[in-house]
């Protein structure tokens, strides 16, 4: 397995950081190269939960911090099932995360809370990631700029690998400075993070990375103690919950410390991956890209069907609470319970011709950002970072098409975070 700690210059460990195929090896011990919808279009023809991993269903390798050989596991295969177990999240809960490694190293946060706790520190920033305010705050304050930078830095070359240039760094600016980090920070503090959760690691490397985590997070807060600024940061600092008792407080340093280390993991990962899936569905038929340009209310339906189509994230757990029956299937208290996002949003029951990319696809809710009260809390801002690239290039880049003698680019990672290969492009 390779060692993502080994010593290595900024780009080295850019390149590392966002290589899907190195993810899902650092994790899995294997990345899963396969068209994994084929696969679970079979499961779902038998049952619309059944028993078992999906992991191990597949042959795939086992997440061994969440894989609990004491636990019997079972995976949601159709929308209805998947849709019911986010929705009633006090029934099927995200406490679960409390015995995944990388979320317990992360610290406390709001994918393991439910109920009233969850909502009462979701709320303490949700204000921050509202539509209105990812369109007339997180836009004109970072994301177009930023594009324009990255832009700027590749459109004389003729070529580029969209994926590394633009995908991948365009959430990642943009999350480190809306956070109040340092560009310089940008790459070494996402390294030490994702160091500092991978179970993988050594125990002694793990910590001397969440010690620079945290440090760099406290000298950002001590700066704003006295001088607030127009940053998540700051309004995390200013931000008040309500205690059990109803009486109102700020959040405490760790609060604060762990929401950014779930913010960044997040907000630097999904969105690059999910940018990337799109570009391939539209470049891969030049078709839809020639509509895209000529009609650029296409590209929210390109995004929302990019969503359905292919999300990056097509896994996710919740724990049974209580003995109860889904879609027919009984299932235990203590059981674990796979939602699989990716079968749901193919289900033939609820889309015509799931498998097929489709632009003009009737709109209808998807499970691209889950849902319930874990709906993607950054959902808004992901979809701005996306909406503005795929203007940018339709504006910028007329011949933009794919690399002819580059292999095409395919779908790679894990069952639970998957991406491009890469995103060779031409617009000479």
């Amino acid at each position: 397995m390779q060692e993502i700690t080994k010593p290595m210059n900024e780009q080295s460990q850019f390149e590392d950081l966002f290589d899907v195929e190195k993810e899902a090896k650092r994790r899995h011990g294997a990345a899963l190269t396969d068209d994994i919808y084929p696969r679970l279009a079979e499961l779902r023809r038998q049952t619309p939960v059944m028993r078992g991993s999906l992991h191990e269903l597949f042959g795939h390798g086992v997440p061994a911090e969440l894989f609990i050989k004491e636990r019997p596991h079972y995976v949601t295969l159709n929308f209805a099932a998947a849709d019911r177990a986010l929705n009633e999240n006090d029934l099927f809960s995200s406490r679960i995360w409390d015995e995944h490694f990388g979320i317990r190293a992360v610290g406390r946060t709001i994918l393991n809370m439910v109920g009233e706790e969850h909502r009462h520190v979701r709320g303490a920033v949700q204000t921050m990631f509202t539509m209105l305010h990812a369109n007339r705050w997180w836009k004109p304050k970072w994301i177009e700029g930023i594009v324009e930078e990255l832009v700027s830095a590749f459109e004389k070359d003729g070529r580029t690998d969209l994926n590394q240039t633009l995908c991948a760094k365009l959430p990642m600016l943009t999350i480190t400075r809306a956070l109040g980090l340092d560009d310089s920070d940008a790459v070494s503090f996402r390294h030490d993070l994702v160091v500092s959760v991978m179970f993988t690691t050594p125990a002694d490397e793990r910590a001397k990375a969440a010690a620079a985590v945290r440090a760099t997070l406290l000298k950002a807060m001590d700066v704003r103690r006295d001088a607030p600024r127009e940053d998540i940061l700051s309004g995390l600092m200013r931000a008040e919950i309500a205690d059990e008792d109803g009486r109102r407080r700020k959040l405490t340093d760790d609060e604060v410390l762990n929401y950014c280390r779930i913010l960044m993991i997040a907000g630097g990962g999904t969105t690059w991956r999910q940018l990337g899936i799109t570009l391939m569905a539209l470049l891969s038929e030049p078709e839809n890209w020639e509509r895209i340009k000529a009609d650029r209310s296409l590209i929210e339906p390109a995004i929302r069907e990019s969503l359905r189509w292919n999300c990056t994230d097509p896994l996710f757990f919740r724990l049974v609470e209580r003995d109860t029956e889904l879609c027919g299937v009984q299932l235990p208290a203590g059981a674990i319970l796979e939602v699989c996002l990716g079968a749901a949003n193919r289900d033939p029951s609820r889309w015509e011709n799931p498998d097929r990319f489709d632009l003009d696809r009737p709109r209808q809710r998807h499970l691209g950002f889950a849902g319930g009260p874990h709906t993607c809390l950054g959902m808004f801002v992901a979809q701005a970072e996306m909406q503005v690239a795929l203007n940018v290039l339709a504006d910028r880049f007329p011949r933009l098409r794919l690399d002819p003698h580059a292999t095409p680019p395919t779908m790679a990672g894990g069952l639970d975070a998957r991406g491009v290969t890469h995103m060779q492009v031409r617009f000479d």
